[in-house]
């Protein structure tokens, strides 16, 4: 689990997520300044990402560790 490709591809997941997230962050701000509230699929982005990064950081602690 901790090999160098699985750490090269989680990293590429949550920098793609990222990019993702803040893109749509940038798009629920603007909908926000119109009025519009920040919809379910901006939350399960968020909540992704969390995840990704909690298990990224997992996996660092387990090869220093």
């Amino acid at each position: 689990m901790t090999n160098p490709e699985h750490r090269r591809e989680l990293l590429h997941e949550v920098l793609r997520e990222r990019r993702l997230y803040h893109r749509d962050h940038l798009q629920s701000l603007h909908g926000h300044l119109h009025g519009h509230r920040r919809n379910l699929h901006d939350r399960r982005r968020e909540e992704r990402l969390v995840h990704l990064v909690e298990r990224t950081c997992l996996d660092l602690r387990l090869l220093v560790g």
